[in-house]
């Protein structure tokens, strides 16, 4: 109840309550007094008003039970520093750009960004969008184009644990990427491309 969610949003600097399907914009509200960390993994449809009243939260949201979202939600949730939305399969050009670029605080020359998302593909449109983030999670992504690897490879973290395959211009693109978390697969086909390039620049 409201009088529960009050006390638990003023006292903790981490409130993990997954078991929670699903809050009211004012329980969402309190919850945003969360400090640090804020885990709501059991809900799985979001309304735009608890969204709005999340957003104001200098937590790392995690609602990574969240399938599906509308451009008014991305809008707010991209104001937060960090967002984990691994559940979230479909996302369209707009609402990645909002998760993007709707809070601009700069960390060097990329957005001070935590995000993680769980789709399977992207377009070349989102990936430029995400180019400037600092650190970006898209394990679910199965595979790249060249043009989206060249467009990621500006984020200085990224984490992309569930490509499968990739050419020799995506490792090229790749190897530029300065903390890469890939499979060993994946790695593999970087490093050879790397002491390719390294030969070929010492001679």
């Amino acid at each position: 109840n409201d009088k529960e969610a009050r006390g638990l949003g003023s006292v903790c600097c981490v409130l993990s309550i997954n078991g929670l399907e699903s809050i009211t914009a004012r329980q969402a509200e309190m919850f945003s007094s969360v400090k640090q960390e804020l885990y709501l993994n059991g809900i799985k449809m979001l309304g735009d008003e608890q969204a709005e009243a999340l957003s104001h939260s200098d937590a790392e949201l995690w609602l990574n039970g969240v399938v599906s979202i509308t451009d008014y939600q991305a809008t707010n949730l991209g104001k937060l520093e960090k967002i984990n939305l691994a559940s979230l399969r479909e996302l369209t050009d707009q609402q990645a750009s909002s998760l993007a670029y709707s809070l601009e605080t700069y960390d060097n020359d990329s957005l001070k960004k935590y995000l993680k998302l769980g789709v399977t593909s992207i377009t070349n449109k989102q990936a430029e969008a995400f180019a400037l983030i600092s650190h970006l999670w898209l394990d679910s992504l199965i595979s790249l184009s060249d043009s989206q690897s060249q467009s990621l490879s500006k984020v200085p973290n990224l984490s992309l644990l569930g490509l499968e395959s990739i050419n020799k211009n995506q490792a090229a693109s790749l190897s530029r990427v300065k903390t890469l978390f890939v499979s060993d697969a994946i790695r593999t086909q970087i490093n050879t491309f790397r002491r390719l390039r390294d030969g070929i620049s010492n001679r």
